[in-house]
């Protein structure tokens, strides 16, 4: 289960995003939908889970180094580059966690109400899905970059994984990398990838996130020209997502905005 992502920048640029300050800088920052944001810095990012993507009793096979997990403790490893501290919370604790977030949130102006997806990006397509699969995380789809049926993929090889996130919602985890012997529409879309912010370092890294709003329109008053056009999301179910011309507000890692699905 995410409990909290570590992300760059400075408190005034997220504040500038539509996002209302919660705690400190280096501890919660903010809490959108239950999980907290620490802001500071510049890459990389980090996380923090609960036990494991969900729980250690949701996995047939834990990995070893849940082994470290004691009660009241956690342990910090390395996903495949990615920083990741997991904490040991049994039921209550964790149901006092929630609480304490609960009674420190603030409402944000730009409407969010949880995450609704974190990109990672890597160099190594197939060695960071063993990497994730070997923390936890159940791999439900793949789209190579040689699959022209993949409006989505744009050239890229991605892989989606999901795990929950307080209260009770699920995270999509995108994993993106370039293809592995690009061909030139490929390469350039690997290149329009970095032009627009997302980093292609020497390991898997915490690349951006996707928010979730009820409705993209209050945002454009609040947000102006540093909002992107409304478009329907590749997502489907009438989801629409606007993309955050982060740079603009001081952003050092892409953001966008996405509305949830229509009723059946």
């Amino acid at each position: 289960m995410l409990l909290r992502l570590k992300l760059p920048g400075s408190l005034a640029a997220w504040e500038a995003a539509g996002f209302s300050r919660s705690g400190d800088d280096d501890d919660f920052a903010l809490t959108i939908g239950g999980v907290d944001v620490g802001i500071g810095g510049m890459p990389p990012s980090s996380w923090g889970w609960r036990d494991g993507p969900r729980t250690r009793g949701a996995v047939e096979k834990p990995p070893p180094f849940w082994a470290a997990l004691v009660r009241d403790d956690f342990t910090e490893v390395a996903v495949d580059g990615v920083q990741t501290s997991i904490d040991d919370l049994d039921a209550e604790e964790h149901a006092d966690h929630m609480a304490l977030r609960a009674s420190t949130a603030s409402s944000h102006a730009n409407g969010a109400v949880g995450i609704y997806s974190v990109c990672v990006t890597t160099p190594d397509f197939d060695g960071t899905i063993r990497a994730l699969e070997e923390a936890g995380l159940e791999l439900r789809r793949v789209r190579k970059a040689e699959d022209p049926s993949s409006a989505l993929s744009r050239g890229m090889s991605m892989a989606f994984f999901k795990f929950g996130a307080p209260p009770g919602r699920d995270v999509i985890l995108e994993l993106i990398a370039p293809a592995q012997t690009p061909s030139p529409s490929e390469a350039s879309a690997a290149a329009g990838m970095e032009r627009a912010g997302f980093p292609m370092g020497e390991q898997a890294t915490i690349a951006g996130i996707v928010v979730q709003v009820p409705s993209i329109a209050p945002l454009v008053g609040l947000l102006g020209d540093a909002l992107g056009k409304e478009r329907p999301a590749a997502q489907g179910r009438g989801r629409t997502i606007a993309t955050l011309k982060h740079a603009a507000v001081g952003l050092p890692l892409p953001l966008a905005f996405i509305t949830p699905a229509l009723p059946d």
